[in-house]
């Protein structure tokens, strides 16, 4: 059974000319909270401000991508400062890859992993001889 543990994080690490963002952003590595159960690990994601279309979702071999723009924020000063919410996980390879799904929800993204068949754990029936 994957865990946990066989989940990693690392700082979005794409160079500075492959993101498309304003200049002047301001990146952000968005707080989050890893659930998990037989079924599924559920990442737990901030992102204040955000809306669902500027949310970019991406998985690819053992790489999960999380990134976002929030253009609307006002600096002190007046001035805008736009916002890039990046996160990168490794995952195990007991996620099944058309099983995940995310959902944005009053500034919160929450992005459910579905693990393989092969990866959740039988219970044994057990007979009496």
């Amino acid at each position: 059974m994957a865990s946990q543990a066989d989940m990693t994080t690392r700082e979005q690490s794409a160079p500075e000319s492959t993101r498309q963002v304003p200049a002047g952003t301001q990146r952000i590595i968005p707080q989050v909270d890893v659930f998990e159960n037989e079924d599924h690990l559920l990442i737990v994601a901030d992102m204040p401000g955000v809306e669902p279309d500027a949310v970019d979702v991406r998985l690819e071999d053992a790489d999960l991508s999380i990134r976002a723009v929030q253009p609307d924020r006002s600096g002190g000063d007046g001035s805008w400062v736009p916002l890039e919410f990046s996160r990168l996980f490794s995952v195990p390879q007991t996620i099944a890859p058309d099983g995940v799904t995310a959902e944005l929800k009053a500034g919160v993204l929450y992005l459910r992993l579905a693990k393989a068949e092969g990866a959740k754990p039988k219970r044994i029936k057990v007979t009496s001889g």
